[in-house]
C-alpha cells in the first residue's frame, strides 16, 4: 500500500558511511553532510543534510512505542467486504486506525510497510493486519540503482503435480513462510531512501539501505539468490525444468521435494522430515512452520485422509470476483453453444464496462484451478482491444457460471484407475469460427484421477485440414507432457516414467505421428511439429485412438451441450 508522499524522494549516492550491525537492522547510519556542502551542491543534493545519523536511529527506535503483544481485534468479515486504505492518511483517518498503528510499529521494529489487510485464509476471512515499508521502485534507474531483476516463479503445473504425488504416496503437504523475506538479503547496489511517516523521529530522514527492501526492482532476485544458497547448504538441488522445484536426496532416495514461490514454501514428504527441514532452514533465514498446507499461490488446498483426496480450489477468489462485478444470476455452462462472437457491428462503440478487468480475473481463475472455463475465457479475451456489448455479455455469462460452481476445484485421489501413470488427451477445433479461421488446440494430462496440466490456445497459423489441426494440437500438448516427464524423473530419479499414452480421435493425425509419411496433404506441415515422431520413435509416447465422445479434451476447444460438457468436466476435475 502506498503512503501519502511515501518516500517522495529516492536519493542515490555512492558515498560510504559507518555501517551499524545490530541484529537484522536494515539501515546504515550515514553522517549528515555539512550544510555548507548541501548549499554548494544545490537543491538536488541539499537533502543529504537530512541523512540520519547513528545516534538519531538509536534514539528514534528507543522512543518509538513497541507494538502491542496482543493483536488488536480485527473487524469480522471477508477480506473482499473490508475497505483497505490506499494511503497512510486514509489508514489513520479511518475507524481502524489503531490496527494500522500497531501494524506499522511491528513493521518498523522488524521491517514490513503501511497498512493493508493480508489476503486472508483459505476461506477468504481476514486473519491479521499487516503493514509493509515499500520502496518506490519505479524511481530507480537501470544501470545505476539496479542491474538484473529476473527471479523465477514456479509453474502452477509443478504445484499441481506435487500435490497429486503427495496424494498418491500419502505424503504430507507442509507449508512454510519466510519472515520479512526480502530484507534478509544484502544489496549489491548503493541505495538511499527517505523514510515515510510512521517511523517516529526518523520520518522524513534519509537512510542508506544495507539490505534489500520491498518495492525495489531487484528485491525478488536478491532474495531468491539468498534463499537458494541456504537451500543448497542443506543439500537441496534445483530442477533444471523448473528452478523453483528442489529435491533432497538422502541415502540415495528422494525424501522431500519443495516448491518455492518467493517467500512461500511448500513441501511434500514425511511430516517428521518436513518439520526438521523447517528447523534447519530457520538457522539460515527466519521461517515459520505453518503446518499442513491450506493456502498457497492463491489456491486453497484441502485434504480428506479417509477418502485419500487432495483438492485444489479457489472458492474465496471466485466469490470475490462475483461480488466485485455484482453478478446475481447462475448459468449451468460457461458459454452458449453456437454463440458467434465474431458477428458484431463494427460501427458499434466499445462497451463502457470494465471488460479487461473481468477477463483478467477470469483468466487467473481459469489458469489456476478451472479448466472448465478456459476455452470460454480464451474466446472472449480475443476481443479485449475493442469489446462490444455482445462480448461483455458473454464474459458475464462465464462469471454467472463461476457463481453457480464457485466451490469447484481439481481433486486428486489415491487408488484411481490409471494410478500414478500420466495420460495425455489432445483435441482441436478446426477452422474455428473466428474471422482469422485459426484452429484451437486443447490438451490435458491426467494423473491421480484429475488433470495436472491443461491448455487451450488459438493455433499460431492457419491449418488446411482437421488432420493438420489435430497434429498441431498434439504438438502443443506433447510439449507440456514432456515438461511433466522431466519433473517426474527429477522427483523419482531411479524410476522409469514409462510410455505416456496420447489419446487422439483423428486417424489421420495418428498416422502422421506414428509414421514418417510424406503425402501431398501433409508435406507442407512445419517441421517444428515433427518432433512428435521422434518422441514416439523413442518410446516416450504412444498415440492411441479414442472415440470422439470419450475425448476428454473436447471441452477445451469449443462450447458443448450441457450433458456432454458436464461429463467431460466431471471426469477431468474429478467432481463427484
Amino acid at each position: 500500500m502506498a503512503s501519502d508522499g511515501l518516500w517522495t524522494e529516492m536519493v542515490h549516492e555512492g558515498g560510504t558511511g559507518g555501517r551499524r550491525r545490530q541484529g537484522q537492522r536494515e539501515f546504515v547510519a550515514t553522517p549528515a553532510v555539512p550544510r555548507s556542502r548541501a548549499k554548494r551542491d544545490g537543491p538536488g543534493l541539499g537533502t543529504f543534510a537530512l541523512l540520519a545519523t547513528e545516534d538519531e536511529i538509536n534514539r528514534s527506535i528507543a522512543e518509538l512505542p513497541a507494538p502491542g503483544v496482543a493483536e488488536p481485534a480485527l473487524p469480522t468479515g471477508l477480506v473482499c467486504d473490508l475497505e483497505t486504505p490506499e494511503t497512510y492518511g486514509e489508514a489513520h483517518a479511518g475507524p481502524h486506525h489503531h490496527i494500522w498503528t500497531n501494524a506499522e510499529r511491528k513493521e518498523f521494529f522488524g521491517l514490513n510497510a503501511v497498512g493493508t489487510f493480508e489476503e486472508g485464509d483459505e476461506f477468504g476471512y481476514a486473519v491479521r493486519a499487516k503493514a509493509r515499508l515499500v520502496a518506490r521502485g519505479f524511481a530507480q534507474r537501470e544501470g545505476v540503482d539496479f542491474f538484473e531483476t529476473f527471479s523465477p516463479y514456479p509453474s502452477i503445473t509443478s504445484i499441481r503435480l506435487l500435490a497429486a504425488i503427495a496424494c498418491v504416496l500419502d505424503w504430507d503437504l507442509c507449508h512454510f513462510d519466510a519472515e520479512q523475506a526480502f530484507v534478509q538479503s544484502e544489496l549489491d547496489e548503493v541505495v538511499f531512501i527517505r523514510l515515510p511517516p510512521g517511523c517516529g523521529a526518523l520520518s522524513g530522514k534519509v537512510v542508506r539501505l544495507r539490505r534489500s527492501l520491498y518495492g525495489l526492482k531487484q528485491a525478488s532476485r536478491t532474495w531468491h539468490h539468498h534463499l537458494m544458497r541456504g537451500m543448497k547448504s542443506l543439500g537441496f538441488e534445483p530442477c533444471a525444468a523448473d528452478a523453483c522445484v528442489m529435491r533432497l536426496i538422502e541415502s540415495g532416495v528422494v525424501t522431500m521435494v519443495v516448491v518455492i514461490h518467493v517467500d512461500d514454501i511448500f513441501s511434500i514428504g514425511l511430516k517428521s522430515r518436513c518439520d526438521q527441514f523447517g528447523v534447519d532452514l530457520n538457522r539460515y533465514v527466519p521461517i515459520s512452520n505453518l503446518g499442513e498446507l491450506r493456502w498457497y499461490a492463491g489456491c486453497r488446498f484441502s485434504r480428506d485422509t479417509v477418502l485419500g483426496t487432495v483438492t485444489i480450489s479457489q472458492q474465496a477468489v471466485a466469490e470475490k470476483i462475483v461480488a466485485k462485478f455484482g453478478v446475481t444470476t447462475d448459468k449451468e455452462t460457461p458459454m452458449v453453444v453456437g454463440l458467434k462472437l465474431e458477428q458484431y457491428d463494427a460501427d458499434e462503440p466499445d462497451v463502457d464496462e470494465p471488460f479487461r478487468s473481468l477477463v483478467g480475473h477470469l483468466m487467473w481463475l481459469a489458469n489456476q484451478t478451472r479448466p472448465d472455463i478456459l476455452n470460454a475465457v480464451r474466446a472472449v479475451a480475443r476481443y479485449s482491444h475493442a469489446p462490444k456489448r455482445l462480448h461483455w455479455e458473454a464474459a458475464l455469462h462465464v462469471l454467472m457460471y463461476v457463481r453457480f460452481t464457485s466451490g469447484y476445484g481439481i481433486t486428486f485421489q489415491r487408488g484411481t484407475v490409471g494410478g500414478d501413470h500420466m495420460e495425455l488427451f489432445v483435441d482441436s477445433d478446426f477452422a474455428n469460427k473466428a474471422t482469422d479461421r485459426r484452429s484451437v488446440s486443447g490438451a490435458l494430462v491426467m494423473f491421480a484421477g484429475a488433470c495436472v496440466m491443461y491448455l487451450c490456445r488459438t493455433q499460431k497459423s492457419v491449418t488446411l485440414s482437421s488432420t493438420e489441426a489435430e497434429y498441431v494440437a498434439m504438438s502443443d500438448g506433447m510439449k507440456e507432457a514432456i515438461f511433466l516427464r522431466y519433473l517426474w524423473k527429477f522427483i523419482f530419479p531411479g524410476r522409469d516414467v514409462g510410455c505416456t499414452p496420447v489419446w487422439e480421435d483423428n486417424v489421420g493425425a495418428i498416422h502422421l505421428a506414428s509414421n514418417p509419411a510424406t503425402t501431398p496433404n501433409s508435406k507442407h506441415i512445419d517441421i517444428r511439429h515433427h518432433f512428435i515422431r521422434e518422441r514416439v520413435a523413442r518410446g516416450e509416447f504412444k498415440v492411441v485412438h479414442v472415440r470422439s465422445d470419450l475425448q476428454r479434451a473436447d471441452f477445451l476447444t469449443k462450447p458443448l451441450p450441457k450433458e456432454t460438457f458436464c461429463a467431460h468436466r466431471d471426469f477431468v476435475m474429478n467432481i463427484r
